[in-house]
Formats: structure tokens, C-alpha cells, sequence
């Protein structure tokens, strides 16, 4: 009797797997791209910054959501001193993010609607750089060298450009989850870029 059971289990088993497999596709990688865009300095006072970004992206479990890996580098350009008075700050920054696109079906799976929804964590590395012959005014409140966590929200929106290929525009919130007193009142950052998607794998 319980023999039966555990074979009747197992069949059932068996048969949700088979199911599983045909409803929701493996994760795999199916496209690449880049986009190129804008967003907050380090310094909350500083101007927008470019910020390029390469990525590859692919399905999570189910066509429905995606993920995607972003890996991005700016530099605000300061090169010389800006001030007489106090030194002159340079920042830059290396970015590595993981999203989730949750992309919502209009008549299919195979027939997505361009808006996606994003959700996700960043790291970001920033370097600070101090552009003056004369660093007795130094500021170390303005030394945001370091590793800093992100919250990040926010949406793509994507045009058919062809079958293979899309443009699509981002806006990204990104919120600091690390605890910096430097930057405690500067925790929301904004991205907004516009990007290139090559889907190799239909």
C-alpha cells in the first residue's frame, strides 16, 4: 500500500516536471546591448554626469520576467581646479547592477508589452579625487571613496526597431541602502538612458 503511494507520488511528480518544463522556459542568456545615458554625480552640488552601460540579459524561469546584468563606468571629467578658496573634488564610478524586468503579455508570451518594470540592487565603487596644488582647506566630509548598496526601481520602455532588435528608453531610482553619513541626505540617485537591445535568441 505504501508502495503505491510513493509510486503515485513520484508518477505525479514526474508529471508536474514534464508540465513545468513545457510552461516555463529554462533561464537562459538571449540578448546583449548597451545604452548611454545620464545620472547623479557623487557630489549632490555637481551637474549630471554620462553614464555608458553594456549589459546581457535573458528569460527567469518564465518569459514573463527577465533578468539582467548591467556592469556601467563614469567619470565626471574634472581635471582642474574649479576654486581658489578649497580644493576641487573629482569623483568616478564603477557600477555592477542585477535586475528583474517583469514584462507583462499583451495577446502572448511571445508578444510582450514595451513597458517593463524593473526592480533590483547595485553596487557602486566611487572614487574621489582631490584637483588642487594647495590642500590645507581639504574637506574629508567630501571623500566618498568607497563601496556603496543600492535599491533600484524603475522602468523600460521599448520600441520594435525589427524582430531582432529594439531601442528602448530607462529611468532608474536608485536608493542608498549603505549607511554613509556623508551622503545621508543624499540617498536617491536618477538615471535616465537611452539603449540599443539585440535579442539572438527568439
Amino acid at each position: 500500500m505504501v508502495k503505491s503511494k510513493i509510486n503515485l507520488v513520484s508518477l505525479l511528480l514526474f508529471i508536474l516536471l514534464l508540465s513545468t518544463e513545457q510552461s516555463f522556459p529554462q533561464t537562459n542568456i538571449h540578448s546583449i546591448g548597451f545604452d548611454v545615458g545620464s545620472i547623479g554625480s557623487a557630489d549632490p552640488y555637481s551637474d549630471l554626469v554620462i553614464f555608458p552601460e553594456i549589459f546581457v540579459s535573458g528569460n527567469f524561469f518564465t518569459s514573463n520576467f527577465n533578468w539582467k546584468i548591467n556592469v556601467g563606468y563614469w567619470d565626471d571629467g574634472i581635471d582642474e581646479p574649479m576654486f581658489t578658496d578649497s580644493p576641487t573634488y573629482s569623483y568616478s564610478s564603477f557600477i555592477a547592477s542585477a535586475e528583474l524586468l517583469s514584462l507583462l503579455p499583451i495577446t502572448n508570451l511571445n508578444r510582450p508589452s514595451p513597458v517593463r518594470i524593473i526592480s533590483g540592487f547595485s553596487y557602486h565603487y566611487i572614487n574621489s579625487k582631490i584637483i588642487s596644488d594647495d590642500i590645507s582647506g581639504i574637506d574629508y566630509s567630501k571623500d566618498y571613496t568607497g563601496n556603496l548598496f543600492y535599491l533600484d526601481v524603475g522602468l523600460e520602455i521599448h520600441i520594435l526597431i525589427k524582430k531582432e532588435l529594439t531601442l528602448f528608453i530607462k529611468g532608474v531610482g536608485r536608493y542608498l541602502l549603505s549607511n554613509r553619513e556623508a551622503l545621508k541626505n543624499n540617498r536617491w540617485k536618477l538615471q535616465f538612458s537611452l539603449g540599443i537591445n539585440y535579442n539572438f535568441r527568439l
